[in-house]
């Protein structure tokens, strides 16, 4: 996340939205192996597929609960 914003050096609303799915799609990664291992065999373009991915998990227009 903290990374995201001192990239992009703004602190608005929108950057704040976007660290925060930064921040957790780099989280996502580090889950799937023990501590960072996992970190060290992404690349950006596996960065930028997850972050699509995460996109897609907060559009909630179609969904109903029953």
């Amino acid at each position: 996340m903290l990374g995201y914003l001192d990239r992009c050096e703004r602190f608005d609303y929108d950057s704040m939205k976007t660290a925060v799915i930064c921040g957790s799609v780099m989280a996502s990664f580090n889950v799937e192996k023990f501590s960072c291992e996992r970190l060290k065999e992404i690349n950006f373009e596996d960065i930028k597929t997850r972050f699509t991915e995460f996109q897609g998990l907060g559009k909630f227009n179609n969904m109903q609960i029953s």
